[in-house]
């Protein structure tokens, strides 16, 4: 392989994971900003993590201070100010450091490097690594996929509805091409510690104040509600992703409808149940060759009907429509015990979104 420059190659870089051993612990100060349709979002929080599993987040991202725990049995979402806390079981995966290290992995193995170069970040060593280039011009698709840790907005905020924020701010944006990705990645745990997308939309994330097994306390990873804490229980939902619709169709019970979209535009579809509920759900991402996705979803029983939107007509019936910033917009609509929701850019208008809609004959 040609080398990319005087020292390093791709293929150094890959056998780095051969005989690696992951830190124990990693702790530091995320910072990440984002320009998406123009607007810019910029959020900072601490993090602590453990190669078993365990982790913990603290995050004012909505001027309330927000600590986020997983002990490894149970994933606790506790806000301070209110004295309230969510509560679920653990997810069985990988923990977030195997995680991010998996993504660097396969970003390397994907990605379209253009330049390498050994560098010092933060007083640690690290490998510059340059992404460029086009499908058309490389051999190899210029993919760029973001790392699974940081996730934006610190993980577990929240519960599921914060999973969907944190998926418009950071993948929506990230699995977009880009024209140039620039990553500085450790060189002795390759974890990526910094990140800089240059392209339509920016996207820029750096931790600060790293270490790795520090002796972490642990306490960080506990936590006992008080008597006066409000405990709410919830229910951890199963994620599972599949590459086809028909593999989708056969892990649910009711059918699934598709818009009016080129079926090779297809990204993925994920199939969303839970353990002590009948509730279950589909969820479609479709890429459209643009700076944005197109999510279709839909779920059983149906919900409660929503408030504070605008009613708009879908073939016979009244859904909703409302826009959720960042340049996005939604519609939504019944029928029977089912509801269906479709999520995208401004970028197409209203008008389509309601085509896109109708197109799916569910009324």
């Amino acid at each position: 392989m040609t080398p990319l420059s005087e020292d390093v190659t791709e293929d150094d870089l890959l056998s780095e994971f051969e005989d690696l051993e992951p830190p124990t612990e990693m702790n530091a100060t995320v910072v990440v900003n984002a320009t998406i349709q123009g607007e810019s979002t910029n959020i900072s929080y601490d993090m602590w993590h453990r190669l078993n599993g365990q982790s913990r987040t603290e995050s004012s991202l909505t001027g309330n201070r927000r600590i986020e725990i997983d002990d490894g049995q149970k994933r606790w979402s506790y806000n301070p100010s209110e004295d309230t806390v969510e509560v679920r079981e653990s997810v069985e995966s990988p923990s977030r450091i195997e995680a991010s290290i998996n993504a660097t992995k396969e970003i390397l193995r994907l990605g379209n490097i253009t330049d390498i170069s050994e560098t010092e970040y933060e007083g640690r060593d690290v490998y510059h690594v340059t992404f460029g280039g086009s499908k058309e011009d490389n051999e190899r698709e210029n993919t760029y996929l973001p790392p699974t840790v940081p996730s934006v907005g610190g993980g577990l905020a929240g519960g599921e509805e914060n999973k969907n924020t944190n998926k418009t701010v950071s993948d929506s944006l990230l699995s977009s091409n880009a024209t140039r990705v620039e990553l500085w990645i450790d060189s002795e745990y390759m974890i990526i510690l910094r990140q800089n997308r240059i392209g339509n939309q920016s996207y820029k994330m750096a931790y600060t104040d790293i270490a790795f097994n520090a002796g972490l306390d642990d306490t960080l990873f506990s936590f006992e509600p008080s008597e006066k804490t409000e405990v709410e229980k919830r229910e951890t939902p199963n994620f599972n992703r599949y590459d086809s619709l028909e593999a989708a169709r056969e892990k649910t019970s009711f059918s699934i409808e598709t818009p009016d979209i080129d079926s090779t535009r297809l990204n993925s579809a994920f199939v969303v149940t839970r353990n002590n509920s009948n509730r279950e759900e589909v969820r479609l991402q479709y890429e459209t060759g643009n700076e944005y996705e197109i999510t279709v979803a839909k779920r059983t029983p149906a919900e409660e009907p929503e408030d504070g939107n605008e009613d708009v007509a879908i073939g016979g019936v009244t859904g909703g429509y409302a826009e959720m910033g960042n340049g996005l917009h939604r519609i939504w609509w019944t029928v029977g015990d089912f509801k269906y929701s479709i999520i995208t850019s401004t970028e197409i208008d209203r008008k389509r979104l309601i085509e896109l809609a109708e197109s799916m004959e569910t009324t």
